[in-house]
């Protein structure tokens, strides 16, 4: 009787430290692929103030990928299912690839074809269950036995647990890329160095984490001295409102203007130095524009045609630099 015991306690402990084995190495294996895609502790703070919802995203396929491998555990190696459950059960894991995809859309990429994607192979998945309903109702009416083409379940529950694991580490790198995107904004310095009358702006524009084909556009403007501006008050809204008048009456004289395209990696880093008159400009207007280049479309003369250009103007970054007089 005690080796009995011995024995149960024994079997007990080995499952035990089975399932701590397989947590264990399904953690390692979602915090080494975050490793892989560069996704540091100090982004992942980052994705978890800026994603909250989509983060708590990430929990789930990750969750269920723990509880497969466990699963995984508990059936014993002669278990078995028929193929057609096991090929549905696969599909309606593989589809949680496309409804994580659809969920965590990234600027500039569309999630309609996941969103198709991801239903097609769950409706795949609940038409193989309920045929492979159907057709185990059948055998067993006409005394056939169930089906022979089987699948172990350990094999089974693995691939599964493999696939929501995957699911959760392409929802994870898919959260920070758009954490990443959305806080986007250049870095922009700039002085000014005076010698013999003649002025020179050196500016350094500095952007990361930009997509392929986004840019960095900047301008730089001069209000004239002849100009009222702002009186005494050079502050707050006047201030801001200087240069930004896109009608014919506007005072401001372009210096210089440009545009940066990014690298492989998606980084810019870039000095520029312009010369100017010191006697012409009391204020100098500088801005860099993160560029997110999208592709629009019209119509003329019947025919479609297309363009690229900036979705938008708002992640930008303005300096005013007020000019010593002469």
């Amino acid at each position: 009787m005690a080796v009995s015991g011995n024995s149960e306690q024994g079997a007990e402990g080995g499952l035990v430290r089975s399932a701590s084995n397989v947590l264990g190495l399904a953690i390692a294996g979602f915090v080494g692929a975050l490793n892989v895609i560069g996704l540091s502790s100090g982004e992942l703070q980052a994705v978890l103030r800026n994603e909250e919802s989509s983060a708590a995203l990430i929990s789930v396929p990750m969750f269920v990928a723990l509880c497969t491998a466990l699963g995984s555990l508990a059936v014993t190696q002669s278990a078995e299912v028929p193929w057609i459950y096991a090929v549905g059960i696969v599909a309606g894991f593989l589809s949680g690839f496309g409804f994580t995809t659809a969920l965590t859309p990234v600027p500039g990429a569309t999630v309609d074809s996941a969103w198709a994607i991801g239903i097609a192979l769950a409706a795949t998945a609940f038409l193989l269950l309920l045929l492979g309903l159907a057709r185990t109702v059948f055998l067993r009416s006409r005394d056939a036995g169930d089906d022979r083409k089987r699948i172990p379940w350990k094999i089974v529950l693995i691939s599964c647990s493999v696939i929501a694991l995957s699911s959760s580490v392409w929802a994870a790198a898919r959260v920070e890329v758009r954490s990443q995107v959305s806080a986007t904004y250049p870095q922009l310095a700039a002085d000014i160095r005076t010698e013999n009358g003649v002025s020179e702006l050196s500016m350094q524009i500095e952007a990361a984490k930009l997509k392929n084909g986004d840019q960095v556009r900047f301008t730089v403007q001069g209000y004239p001295r002849s100009g009222k501006g702002c009186g005494t008050a050079w502050e707050g809204k006047c201030i801001e409102q200087l240069c930004h008048d896109k009608s014919d009456s506007d005072p401001c004289s372009f210096i210089g203007t440009g545009i940066i395209n990014s690298d492989s990696l998606g980084r810019v880093k870039q000095k520029i130095a312009t010369p100017f008159s010191p006697r012409d400009f009391k204020l100098l207007v500088v801005e860099a524009y993160a560029c997110e280049m999208v592709k629009f479309t019209y119509r003329e003369g019947g025919e479609e045609k297309s363009y690229r250009d900036c979705k938008s103007w708002n992640k930008q970054a303005i300096l005013y630099l007020y000019v010593a007089g002469q």
